[in-house]
């Protein structure tokens, strides 16, 4: 027999834009600790999962990565061994799948370069 326990929980929906949306996917590479969301708003948000379990993390905003879709995430999952997340987006009406590589989120989002 295999049993299930759950240790802490937090409501990744609450207190931000997303918690009205009509549509709440949630996809999980826990391997490298992140959380991909997608809903009726045409953007993956990804968020890391040290954020969110960290002291007070379920209470406040984490921060987030944003990524513009072309339109609303229909489905998404990563594969089993976390290296690849998948969306299914619609473009010019047709059904669309976008792969990404999950080590791609773990760079920073943008860097200021000085000269």
């Amino acid at each position: 027999n295999i049993s299930f326990r759950l240790t802490s929980k937090c409501s990744i929906f609450k207190g931000n834009s997303l918690q009205n949306a009509k549509v709440n996917l949630v996809a999980s590479a826990s391997s490298v600790g992140l959380v991909f969301i997608g809903s009726n708003i045409p953007e993956l948000v990804v968020v890391c999962m040290k954020d969110l379990e960290s002291p007070g993390g379920a209470e406040r905003n984490v921060p987030t990565r944003k990524v513009p879709m072309p339109s609303p995430i229909n489905q998404m999952a990563v594969n089993c061994d976390g290296s690849l997340l998948a969306v299914d987006v619609s473009i010019n009406g047709s059904p669309h799948i976008q792969l990404y590589s999950v080590a791609s989120f773990l760079t920073p989002v943008s860097r200021q370069l000085t000269t």
